[in-house]
């Protein structure tokens, strides 16, 4: 697949899931193009779509609307990097950016840092200083792309339905031991 797109934002327009401060972060990104899409809509796509004029963002910033299945992969796999900053208890989102063949940028919440392991990079969270350079660097350097590509297939293993598995069986035989 042809990666022919800069960055890509996956999940809902609403605040919590930090499209707004992906956008306020897009000073950062120079002439990168920005491009978030939102899965099921979003409450606050009316607010942050004014603020995307406010910015002068608009011929950057472009809102494809709803997505699934193949055409979601296809879609993500032409991005160069995926960015994430909403807390979830684990960050699938990061697995499935890997899975496309993107680098990840997302922030130290909740369990995105070992969705991201070493495949990507995190941030501190509401820093959009940092969320605009991590992926600037992401986009200007080729081969650090690439470094954090070359982990995804042995990080995604790790996550695998059959290692998942494996791992509660372990956890649920060692505790049938101490019980």
């Amino acid at each position: 697949m042809i990666k022919d797109l800069d960055i890509v934002f996956v999940g809902r327009l609403v605040s919590d899931k930090g499209v707004s401060d992906l956008i306020e972060a897009k000073g950062e990104l120079g002439g990168a193009d920005f491009r978030p899409r939102p899965i099921v809509g979003g409450r606050e796509r009316p607010v942050i779509l004014t603020r995307v004029g406010e910015l002068d963002l608009g011929p950057q910033v472009t809102v494809t609307g709803v997505k699934t299945g193949s055409d979601l992969a296809r879609f993500v796999a032409r991005h160069r990097v995926m960015e994430s900053r909403w807390a979830e208890p684990f960050g699938i989102v990061a697995l499935e950016g890997f899975a496309c063949g993107c680098a990840v940028v997302g922030t130290a919440l909740g369990g995105l840092p070992e969705a991201i392991g070493s495949c990507g990079v995190t941030v501190p969270n509401a820093d959009t200083s940092a969320m605009g350079r991590a992926p600037r660097s992401l986009l200007e350097d080729d081969s650090l792309r690439a470094a954090y590509r070359s982990c995804a297939q042995v990080h995604l293993a790790r996550h695998s339905r059959s290692e998942v598995a494996r791992n509660y069986l372990r956890v649920l035989e060692s505790a049938a031991r101490l019980g």
